[in-house]
C-alpha cells in the first residue's frame, strides 16, 4: 500500500495481516507505522486529516457497448 498525494508519496505503510487478516476497511481504519520521528508522524497525521480535495471528473471515451 502506499500514500500519495498528488504525485508526492507521502508514506509506504506495512500491513500486519495478522492484525488485519481481511485487510483494511475504510470505516475500520488502521495503524500506519514505520520509522517516523514525533514531528513526521504528527505530520503525517494532519496530512491525512485534511478534508477531501476538489475532483472534477472528465469523460473522455467510453467503451463500445
Amino acid at each position: 500500500m502506499a500514500i500519495a498525494l498528488g504525485d508526492q508519496l507521502l508514506t509506504v505503510p506495512f500491513i500486519d495481516f495478522k492484525v488485519y487478516p481481511d485487510g483494511i476497511t475504510a470505516s475500520g481504519g488502521a495503524d500506519v507505522s514505520g520509522n517516523f520521528t514525533v514531528a513526521t508522524g504528527r505530520r503525517l497525521a494532519r496530512t491525512l486529516n485534511l478534508p477531501a480535495l476538489p475532483l472534477r471528473l472528465e469523460l473522455i471515451g467510453a467503451s463500445p457497448s
